[in-house]
């Protein structure tokens, strides 16, 4: 059931397993429905240190929103037109917002005041803020990006290598990437001013793209449907080609990797918002999130909350925190080759990685809480360490059985069935018979 809250709405949501659709399974998420806009919601950013976020719309509006109240706390007017784009430096109270009528205004939360107004010669597709807050490079209609200097407010360069209108830009380090409706990637040097590479292979308009923090790979959505992830510090995509992931049903809208660098999450027209494992490229959940389109979604620097804006005038705010302790993302990650102990002293679960293994050489028996305090009493592990899933005698036994074979796992309190559902099995083909049976 859905009960109201000062907030709006209340509600839970459901992941869709993503590994066995003929064992159909469903974990409970937490999320708010938070309504202020009169017309579609196009673009989000975090600011504040996260502890708030903006967005704006087809209404010509810009709202900031508080995490903690989970409401509206302020409006922005200014613009005469559409917002297409709104970014900020997370630490910061500055926000950036582009409009289809042709400006970029940057605002001051805390005032409530615009400071600045730039007047491009066409419309405004996206924006993106460097990570020091020092650069912001503005996508355009007229086939060009422009890089504008924030702290004297001069346009400072201009990326001219697209041949249709630019969509999206990323900026880390001394790297931006732009994407366009030309179904190309390019990225530049911006010490240099030149394009260092020219990414091809999308069918269609790139919609998003996004370097991860730690500049090593890059993300790219596309209305074809799909996520490429391009490894920019190996290159092996010049000659095996990008990952691509498509497991999205309709267009693709929007892309961004986790500030620690582990996941991706990319949100499209099916309605719904995909978490991807970064390093082994699956899926670790789908959230079915929203009842049109979804514009655009955005994570906390902290990974535990997510919110998606949509056409339907709504944004959700998705609580995440947990999300890799539930069952069914423990189950999934077992599929993909993870491995998991118990740990003989605290009995807490914990992921092995491999260069553990490769660097002690043996076994692993305990958690490294629990290895540190051999040197350290004094460290304690964390209140909320995932407890094994089963009883302790049994927990090898069926940790085993979950990775040979996930039928037999149907009872106790590792038990990943809809409860009092009956449902056929049907093939991951990703077609629209599919869809209604997560409704």
């Amino acid at each position: 059931a859905v009960v109201s809250t000062q907030s709006g709405h209340y509600g839970r949501g459901f992941f869709k397993p993503c590994l066995w659709p003929s064992y159909p399974m469903t974990n409970e998420l937490e999320y708010h429905i938070l309504k202020s806009h009169t017309a579609s919601v196009n673009c989000l950013a975090f600011f504040n240190s996260d502890e708030n976020f903006i967005s704006g719309g087809d209404d010509n509006a810009l709202y900031g929103w508080s995490v903690k109240e989970k409401s509206s706390t302020f409006k922005l007017r200014g613009h005469e037109a559409p917002v297409t784009s709104c970014c900020a430096l997370r630490s910061d109270n500055w926000i950036v917002s582009g409009s289809w009528d042709r400006t970029v205004k940057l605002w001051d939360s805390v005032k409530q005041q615009c400071l600045w107004s730039f007047l491009f010669d066409s419309l405004v597709l996206g924006s993106c803020i460097n990570d020091t807050g020092t650069l912001l490079t503005v996508c355009c209609d007229n086939r060009k990006a422009s890089l504008i200097d924030l702290k004297s407010y001069q346009e400072v360069a201009t990326f001219k290598g697209h041949t249709e209108s630019v969509t999206c830009a990323s900026m880390y380090g001394p790297t931006i990437v732009t994407g366009s409706m030309d179904k190309t990637v390019k990225v530049y040097d911006l010490r240099t001013k030149a394009c260092l590479l020219n990414l091809t292979g999308h069918q269609s308009v790139v919609s998003s793209v996004n370097l991860s923090p730690d500049q090593f790979k890059l993300a790219s959505a596309s209305w074809d449907k799909s996520v490429r992830i391009w490894d920019l510090h190996a290159g092996t995509f010049r000659t095996q080609g990008p990952t691509i992931m498509y497991d999205h049903e309709g267009c693709v809208s929007s892309c961004e990797f986790s500030q620690d660098n582990n996941k991706v999450v990319s949100a499209g027209f099916d309605k719904q918002v995909i978490i991807w494992d970064a390093r082994q490229y699956k899926q670790q959940h789908t959230i079915r999130a929203h009842g049109s389109w979804i514009n655009d979604a955005r994570l906390s620097a902290s990974g535990n909350w997510l919110v998606t804006a949509s056409k339907d005038r709504t944004l959700r705010l998705w609580n995440l925190e947990g999300t890799d302790k539930l069952p069914v993302v423990l189950y999934n990650k077992l599929e993909m080759g993870y491995k998991f102990q118990v740990c003989e002293n605290c009995e807490n679960t914990f992921k092995v990685e491999e260069q553990d293994l490769v660097e002690i050489s043996k076994e692993i028996t305990k958690c490294v809480y629990c290895r540190m305090r051999i040197s350290d009493p004094t460290i304690q592990a964390p209140d909320d360490l995932v407890k094994a899933p089963v009883e302790p005698e049994n927990r090898s036994r069926d940790l085993e059985i979950m990775s040979r074979d996930p039928e037999r796992v149907s009872s106790g309190t590792v038990n990943l069935s809809v409860e009092g559902s009956e449902r056929e099995p049907f093939e991951n083909n990703n077609t629209a018979s599919d869809t209604n049976l997560y409704c």
